[in-house]
């Protein structure tokens, strides 16, 4: 063929085909989508990665993380007459089932009547923590503590608790430092605690 012969075909430019035209698009779209999850994957890892790594600042979710009301016994017999004793039982048994504003009245009545019974100011302070006041639940557990005797450390972690409750996560730093330092059953929880409140 004459390369000067004029009843040639002119070149046209490459057109794709159908098939090719057809499966452009869907790859484009199908990477893009590919490309996007990925990045949506990343970034929820990331979300979930500093999430645990840094602590809770969310006193109240903490609070309700740990705090589970105190299982109180109802066959414990006091000294004394057997009224006393009666709304002892009667007291437990509303604190055992979450009738609280009825136990605190019977724990602040038999309070009153002796004010140096350091398991009815572990109780009272216990209905009062469960009834979110917060400041009664303060000041007695604290004399629980501070009594060194029968209820110390429960006592210490309700305090704990109780100050978390507040909002005071430096008083109740203080209490659970020293519940993780000793043995026990509330050493390994106290840690926990501590590591949520740096």
């Amino acid at each position: 063929i004459n390369s000067m012969d004029t009843t040639a075909e002119p070149a046209t430019a490459y057109e794709p085909t159908v098939i090719e035209a057809a499966l452009k698009p869907n790859t484009l779209r199908t990477n893009l989508i590919r490309y996007t999850s990925l990045a949506a994957a990343a970034l929820f890892g990331v979300f979930l990665l500093i999430r645990t790594l840094l602590p809770s600042s969310n006193s109240e979710n903490l609070f309700d993380t740990y705090f589970k009301p105190y299982n109180a016994l109802s066959s414990v017999t006091r000294s004394g007459n057997n009224t006393a004793s009666d709304n002892y039982s009667a007291a437990i048994e509303s604190y055992k089932s979450a009738g609280y504003l009825q136990a605190e009245a019977g724990f602040s009545d038999l309070l009153s009547k002796d004010p140096s019974s350091v398991s009815l100011k572990y109780y009272l302070g216990l209905t009062e923590l469960s009834l979110k006041n917060y400041d009664r639940a303060i000041n007695l557990l604290s004399e629980v503590v501070n009594n060194s005797g029968e209820f110390g450390k429960e006592a210490r972690w309700y305090l704990g608790l109780t100050y978390i409750g507040k909002g005071n996560n430096q008083k109740a730093a203080e209490c659970f430092d020293y519940l993780a330092k000793s043995q026990g059953f509330y050493s390994e929880r106290s840690e926990n605690i501590l590591r949520r409140l740096k």
